[in-house]
């Protein structure tokens, strides 16, 4: 327990007036590397089910759908995006 570390040293993204999830990500020399229990990343991205940024769920998205209007002969040619968010 340390009390005096600067936060910059700590986050990756560290953002003191406007902090968001994406800024709680461990930088790469952070104190809190490897430092948790059973020497898991310390924070909410360590462990054996880390924190999602934004709430993405861990199963394929789709993320646009793109169905314009029937050309000829009744063909609707859909276009279909996803990704994969594990």
């Amino acid at each position: 327990n340390l009390s005096n570390v600067n936060m910059s040293t700590v986050f990756a993204n560290y953002i003191s007036s406007y902090p968001s999830d994406s800024s709680m990500i461990l930088s790469a020399t952070s104190p809190a590397k490897n430092s948790g229990f059973g020497s898991v990343d310390m924070g909410p991205f360590g462990g054996p089910n880390p924190y999602k940024l934004s709430c993405i769920p861990a199963f394929p998205t789709i993320y646009q759908l793109t169905a314009p209007p029937a050309t000829t002969n009744n063909i609707l040619p859909v276009t279909i995006s996803t990704r994969s968010n594990n």
